[in-house]
């Protein structure tokens, strides 16, 4: 058992590995080849979900074993930007999030205070928004 550590441990030396974004997409790929399973019956869209499922496969295991590390990380990067956003505008049931029209810096405020006055910590500009 030692040895199959040692040796995978070798291969993966100098490539990019698993991220938050290969691990999506071995989700998204696992999702569409079991949709593809279901659609057997209808052969055009059976065969699509189970292209574009093995090709999201070849993605993940691209990125895996590249040995671009900045670009990867540079994709994950955006990719986690992304995500982050969209998590933190469903998921934050106490704060609210304003953008200073100056720098364009986030603020996180809490919410149920009234209105109130923001000054952003990058640049100092005040504004007054109801939270």
């Amino acid at each position: 058992m030692n040895w199959l550590k040692y040796n995978l441990q070798r291969l993966m030396q100098g490539r990019y590995g698993v991220d938050s974004l290969g691990r999506f997409c071995l989700g998204a790929s696992v999702l569409l080849l079991l949709l593809s399973g279901l659609l057997v019956r209808v052969p055009v869209l059976g065969s699509l979900t189970n292209t574009a499922g093995l090709l999201l496969l070849f993605y993940t295991y691209f990125r895996m074993f590249s040995r671009n590390i900045p670009k990867r990380y540079e994709e994950n990067r955006r990719f986690q930007k992304k995500y982050n956003l969209f998590s933190r505008a469903a998921g934050d049931k106490t704060h609210r999030y304003y953008r200073c029209s100056c720098c364009g810096q986030t603020i996180r405020v809490p919410k149920g205070k009234g209105r109130i006055q923001i000054t952003c910590p990058k640049c100092r500009n005040s504004f007054v928004k109801k939270t």
